[in-house]
């Protein structure tokens, strides 16, 4: 309470004791007549330490570049303001001289200002409901008792809400000045559960609040994936519902609302859906309706048989299926082409010229019944036939042995029946202990017709 104190001509009006928020400055109000010159000082039994004097080198360490007087000298504003108040100024007591040059006497310190000095943190509050898709409101707010300089508000938040506008609020509360900024912006479910604080930021001196957690309230939303679908004998339907707090849901069978779901909580995408199952006969299937309620609101939908579900599960299957066959057929006709590249290359066969072998043949006398008389002697007729790989065998291997066995063998002026012919590739031969004739035979169906010497 200010007090009206009067020395001489002068009149002074101050108060009794101020208080201070640290970090902020300290405001003794004082006013009095036209002046020319004011000292403030700090009392002392015995010196007189000086807070505040327009001659700097007459101020105190401490206070130095600290204390300012407001106003003007020549409205009568003494009034002393102390920069950057620390818990060190608590309990500081301080006494104003008006115009110290004149002579007149004064006792100023008979009545001193106590400043006390006391820590504000900021606080951060909110809206008791934040309903989704509604405005969204959260304070900062701080004490301070500078109204020259009000703190700075930062806040620490979530990316939710970076787009959010600002607002600040000053007032005077007691000796005190409230400084508050707001937040404002539409609540989404993506700020729920999301944390935030804030923090007041003074020259020397910075103070956070603490830290709260944001509680989105949702009124319940059926999701798209609710549906129902067949299980055999059974219609098989589910509901999700997005809600905070959880939602309770029913079903409506045929308009009839008394079953209640078994409720089953699921996180599975996102937190808060709780989801609901129901098994039915398939008879009851044209009319099925979920039905979701908490205490902010409710909702309700008729649920779609999904046929396709299962099929389309099936088919894709299939399909994969028939794409791994067709990766695995490749890659096996890949790795087969491949060995057969590696392996090395044989050289060709060389295809010798056609040769001509003659062999002679030679016919009994009950064969020859259609040749003339001159005919029954003996003769070395020769048939050609065409080279294959047995013959070039048997030319290579036999050699001068075949020639000599054939020449015995034309002594012997007879050749066995065809009976005891054996067949070896193209070529009969007919065996003996002696020597082994080779005769060519054409054959005609099952039967192996020698081939007749060709009349000269």
């Amino acid at each position: 309470m200010p007090v009206l104190h009067e020395v001489r001509c002068w009149t002074i009006h101050v108060p009794t004791a101020v208080t201070a928020v640290e970090g902020s400055c300290a405001v003794v109000p004082c006013h009095t007549q036209q002046h020319v010159r004011v000292i403030w000082y700090k009392y002392h039994n015995m010196n007189y330490p000086v807070v505040y004097d327009q001659r700097f080198n007459q101020v105190e360490p401490q206070f130095r570049r600290r204390t300012y007087v407001v106003g003007k000298a020549a409205e009568g504003n003494c009034t002393l303001k102390i920069q950057d108040v620390t818990m060190a100024d608590n309990n500081l007591r301080v006494y104003v001289w008006i115009n110290p040059d004149s002579k007149a006497t004064q006792k100023f310190y008979d009545q001193t200002v106590i400043i006390s000095v006391e820590k504000r943190d900021p606080m951060i509050s909110v809206q008791s409901v934040i309903l989704e898709g509604s405005i969204f409101e959260v304070d900062c707010s701080i004490e301070h008792s500078c109204p020259y300089s009000p703190p700075l508000i930062h806040w620490y938040r979530s990316q939710f809400l970076q787009n959010f506008t600002s607002v600040t609020f000053s007032s005077k509360r007691g000796n005190l000045w409230l400084y508050r900024e707001t937040l404002r912006g539409i609540a989404t479910q993506d700020m729920h559960k999301t944390q935030i604080r804030c923090s007041a930021q003074f020259r020397t001196l910075t103070t956070t609040s603490p830290q709260i957690s944001l509680n989105v309230f949702d009124p319940p939303t059926i999701l798209p994936e609710s549906s129902c679908s067949l299980m055999e004998d059974l219609l098989r339907c589910f509901c999700h519902v997005e809600a905070f707090p959880f939602a309770s849901i029913s079903w409506d069978i045929a308009e009839n609302d008394s079953l209640i779901s078994s409720v089953s909580t699921n996180y599975t995408i996102r937190a808060n859906v709780v989801s609901g199952e129901i098994n039915l006969p398939i008879l009851n299937q044209d009319n099925v309706k979920c039905k979701a309620w908490n205490e902010f609101g409710s909702d309700t939908k008729l649920l779609i048989l999904n046929i396709t579900s299962e099929t389309s599960s099936s088919l894709m299957w299939l399909w994969l299926m028939f794409m791994g066959c067709i990766l695995i057929l490749g890659f096996t006709f890949c790795i087969k082409r491949k060995l057969n590249m590696s392996r090395p290359q044989q050289s060709p066969t060389i295809v010798q010229p056609e040769e001509r072998y003659y062999i002679p043949l030679r016919l009994k006398d009950s064969d020859t019944n259609q040749q003339t008389p001159e005919s029954n002697l003996e003769e070395n007729i020769w048939s050609c036939v065409y080279d294959n790989d047995f013959l070039e065998d048997m030319t290579t291997s036999m050699g001068l042995q075949q020639q000599q066995k054939n020449a015995f063998c034309d002594k012997e002026h007879e050749i066995e029946p065809v009976s005891k012919l054996i067949y070896g590739k193209g070529v009969y031969s007919n065996i003996d202990d002696d020597c082994i004739e080779k005769t060519h035979y054409d054959t005609v169906g099952s039967i192996a017709v020698p081939l007749l010497p060709k009349h000269i």
